[in-house]
């Protein structure tokens, strides 16, 4: 009689552990500010897909990308917009020929033309070299590089005697030494040639004296001396595009990729 009232309750302690192991998780501490944790691992599963703190900053960050893709693909249509027509522009003028255009203006407007070209090539993607693209691709530290030194025949150019005023655009202060100078002064897309020069010397001074008083007063642009003329750009830029440069201890800087260059 003894041992089958053992059994009876070894059976009845079973069943009971077998229902437990059947009901949600109970959670012996609770914390009474907080909600308490999800009962069954399905749900906790659930919560955290639509509520963890990293997955919710991913989500955010995604959107983000997303708005700034769109962003970038408007600028860029806008952008294309804008040189496909100056192309076009530009086209039909040299397009009339030698008696429409004088020689002078149809060299400045071929160097305008090949200016636009390469912008466009930039926004469509066509043959702008992938390494530029690839954050992935190892490259070693930029390294300074020397200048090399202006050619005799353009610094004799850069010491004729120029003048222009205070108050006037950047623009205008460059057709004024293009005209005096007869050198070809070629401006990037993105140079502000509407920025205001606050302040110029008074009486004549040389090109090179011109250039670096432009520099001065207007602290984003430099000069780059190239063979089609003298390229106008920001600081920046220039700080990565080779030739003799204005002001002349701008330095350079290569990328070393590490591979031979003959």
């Amino acid at each position: 009689m003894k041992s089958k009232t053992v059994v009876l309750t070894m059976l009845v302690a079973l069943s009971c552990l077998q229902g437990l192991a059947q009901q949600p998780t109970q959670h012996a501490v609770h914390h009474p500010l907080l909600p308490p944790l999800p009962d069954r691992f399905e749900e906790a599963i659930e919560v955290a897909m639509g509520e963890s703190p990293e997955v919710v900053m991913a989500r955010v960050k995604m959107q983000a990308a997303a708005a700034e893709l769109r962003q970038k693909r408007l600028e860029t249509i806008r952008e294309i917009t804008v040189l496909w027509e100056e192309r076009l522009k530009i086209e039909q003028q040299l397009a009339a020929g030698p008696n429409a255009v004088p020689q002078e203006e149809s060299d400045m407007l071929r160097m305008e033309l090949e200016t636009i070209v390469a912008r466009l090539r930039y926004c469509i993607g066509i043959g702008v070299p992938m390494e530029r693209l690839t954050p992935e691709r190892p490259q070693l530290p930029l390294a300074p590089r020397p200048r090399p030194a202006i050619p005799a025949a353009l610094h004799e150019k850069l010491q004729q005697p120029v003048t222009f005023e205070s108050g006037i655009t950047l623009g205008k202060a460059l057709d004024m030494l293009a005209e005096q100078s007869q050198l070809q002064f070629v401006p990037g897309l993105d140079i502000p040639l509407g920025e205001i020069i606050p302040r110029a010397p008074q009486g004549p001074m040389p090109v090179e004296m011109a250039l670096m008083v432009l520099a001065d007063q207007l602290d984003f642009v430099a000069f780059v001396l190239r063979d089609y003329g003298v390229l106008v750009t920001h600081k920046e830029r220039a700080l990565h595009t080779e030739g003799p440069a204005i002001p002349s201890d701008l330095p350079f800087f290569a990328v070393e990729t590490g591979e031979h260059r003959p």
